[in-house]
Order: structure tokens, then C-alpha cells, then sequence
């Protein structure tokens, strides 16, 4: 029994030193982080990063906690479906019309979902 911070912080330590090993295993780490030696002008998208990669796995397990497991796993399962309005919105990509229909579909059935 940990809490939601616990965990959080239990998932970000641990994909932070798989990521170490692999880059050490692979030898690829000092290319990899050769774009941390210069944070100059890139503070705003370092926090942004920090803030959204934490506080998102913050969140997920505090609904772990306070909802039922299929209906968490449910709407994390969605994450794709919001890429899609995006991608149209803000790149500006076609997709079918079926794809659009689907996604409003699914989008519809979350919003089902939460209201219950």
C-alpha cells in the first residue's frame, strides 16, 4: 500500500534508470544527453516536460485510486483518440472521414463513461 505520490515517484525513478542502463548498454548516452549540456533559452520546455511527465503519472495513479480500475484503464486507453482532432486542428492533416466518425464516436462513449 503506497500512495499516489509513492508510486508516481516509484514509475519515474524506475524509467529513469532503465533509460540510464540502456543508454549505457547501448553506449549511446552521452549523444543522448548531449542536448541537456545546453539548457540556455530551453528552461520553459525542460519545466513543461517535468510538469506534464510527473504530474501526468501523478494523476493516473491517483485515479487508480479513487476509480474503479476498468474505468481508469479505460480512459487511459483513449490517449489516441485525442491525438486526432489535434493532428487535424493544428497540423492540418486529411484523414477519412470513417476515422473522423470513429473518433467522435469514441469521444462521445468517454464522455458516456465519466458522466455515469
Amino acid at each position: 500500500e503506497v500512495g499516489a505520490l509513492q508510486a508516481g515517484a516509484i514509475r519515474v525513478t524506475g524509467a529513469v534508470a532503465l533509460t540510464v542502463a540502456a543508454g549505457l548498454v547501448l553506449r549511446t548516452l552521452r549523444s543522448d544527453a548531449r542536448p541537456l549540456a545546453s539548457l540556455r533559452g530551453r528552461a520553459p520546455q525542460v519545466v513543461s516536460v517535468l510538469v506534464a511527465s510527473c504530474g501526468g503519472i501523478f494523476l493516473q495513479q491517483g485515479a487508480f485510486e479513487r476509480v474503479p480500475s476498468s474505468v481508469a484503464l479505460c480512459l487511459l486507453s483513449t490517449t489516441p483518440i485525442f491525438l486526432l482532432p489535434l493532428a487535424v486542428g493544428i497540423l492540418r492533416e486529411r484523414y477519412r472521414w470513417s476515422a473522423l466518425v470513429g473518433t467522435a464516436l469514441a469521444l462521445g462513449g468517454v464522455a458516456w463513461l465519466v458522466g455515469e
